[in-house]
């Protein structure tokens, strides 16, 4: 009975130690937390910035502007802005401070920010970005919001890709609006267009195929969806052979040409100066409808028994 108390007693120190043990785990870690994450670099709500401009010496500033909730590409482009990519651009302005620099004791040329690798405007916040602090590979940023808190900084690298001069990935990635209503799709070797009663047709004529298939490929080209875009080469071929043309419900053309269809399919759009990367499978999903489904074979009539003879 002795041997059971104490048991009890030993468990009961053990469980004490181990929650003590993880208590001050925690508190350890929420003192690493609160020293290594400082305040937000600017003052700035993601939800309330509503333009951004990134500048890069040498090359088209690239302009965003926020309407109706959508971001929107308005220079060196206009176009439908890709959520994700906008959203790590906002993300800079809450990117937690891992050291703040004494502006009068340091040499913006030795931290790249004179010339500065880019500048990135928030509304009417200025943040240029500097190099690499190479041993915690923290990237130094200078803000600059018109007033007494200007200050530079060590950030967690965010990427160089983020402030890169290459516009083309903020380019959204699907290649039609949103809902967009689409009333002809020329290919170079297929044709559809909605008739005066609403029907689908397609020339050269799809034997084989109803509505619901015609429909099918009609929304594969609205939800169409890039992998990634690109800057369209100097060198990529006009080849008017190749031309792609969706026509919307409103009038509004898009025009496209295929450069590259053995595998990947490569769609270049001139008048943004990007091109579009899909899937080898989309080779076949849209360029080309579906294959009509074999006609089944009617069921052949069962071969009776033959008659049992009697001796």
């Amino acid at each position: 009975m002795k041997q059971k108390t104490l048991n009890l007693v030993l468990g009961a120190v053990a469980l004490g130690l181990v929650a003590v043990a993880v208590l001050h785990k925690k508190q350890q870690d929420a003192k690493v937390d609160a020293e290594r994450n400082g305040p937000p670099i600017t003052t700035l709500a993601t939800a309330a910035i509503d333009h951004i401009a990134l500048h890069h010496n040498g090359a088209p500033d690239i302009l965003l502007e926020k309407q109706a909730q959508h971001w929107r590409l308005t220079a060196p482009v206009a176009a439908d802005a890709d959520a994700v990519e906008v959203d790590a651009l906002l993300r800079i302005a809450t990117s937690p401070t891992r050291a703040t620099l004494d502006t009068a004791a340091i040499k913006r040329g030795e931290l790249g920010l004179d010339p500065p690798a880019a500048t990135l405007r928030l509304n009417d916040t200025t943040i240029t970005v500097g190099g690499l602090e190479p041993l915690k590979f923290t990237r130094y940023l200078e803000v600059d919001a018109g007033g007494a808190s200007d200050h530079i900084v060590l950030v967690d690298d965010p990427g160089d890709r983020i402030f890169d001069a290459d516009y083309s990935e903020l380019v959204a990635k699907n290649l039609l609006p949103m809902n967009a209503d689409i009333a002809a799709i020329d290919l170079p070797t297929l044709h559809i267009k909605r008739n005066a009663s609403g029907a689908w047709e397609a020339e050269p004529a799809a034997t084989g195929l109803g509505q619901d298939e015609l429909q099918m490929f009609v929304d594969r080209w609205r939800q169409a969806r890039s992998i990634g875009n690109g800057v369209l080469p100097a060198d990529a071929a006009k080849d008017d052979s190749q031309a792609i043309t969706i026509t919307l419900a409103d009038g509004g053309t898009y025009h496209y040409r295929i450069a590259n269809r053995d595998g990947q399919l490569l769609l270049d759009a001139p008048a943004l100066n990007i091109r579009y990367r899909f899937p080898p499978t989309a080779v076949e999903t849209m360029l080309q409808l579906p294959k009509p489904k074999a006609a089944e074979k009617p069921a052949e009539p069962a071969t009776p028994a033959p008659a049992e003879t009697k001796p």
